[in-house]
């Protein structure tokens, strides 16, 4: 039963991210191995590529915010690979650039 219902919620949220229009991503959803399934657990990030569906805890160094994102439970994140990690330093630095 539960599996059940994690798939359809799974579902629901690869819809909800995936939009209606022809922008939307042409990736699937990247299944990390691990316990919690969240692309930080991953060793090889190249098994996900951008465009696809991924589950995160860190949304500004994996999603491309060009798409929808969808947040699960209060930190889960599903959104749009953005195909590489982002680089934290030169986020921090842009940051103080803008303000």
């Amino acid at each position: 039963m539960i599996g059940a219902r994690c798939g359809v919620i799974l579902l629901v949220v690869l819809g909800a991210i995936s939009g209606c229009n022809g922008n939307a991503p042409v990736g699937s959803y990247c299944n990390v191995p691990s316990f919690f399934g969240r692309i930080e657990d991953a060793a090889d990030l190249s098994q996900c590529k951008a465009g696809d569906i991924v589950r995160t805890f860190e949304p500004k160094l994996y999603c491309d915010f060009k798409y929808q994102t969808t947040v699960m439970r209060g930190e889960i994140v599903y959104c749009v690979y953005v195909g590489k990690r982002r680089d934290i330093r030169k986020l921090k630095e842009a940051a103080k650039g803008n303000e």
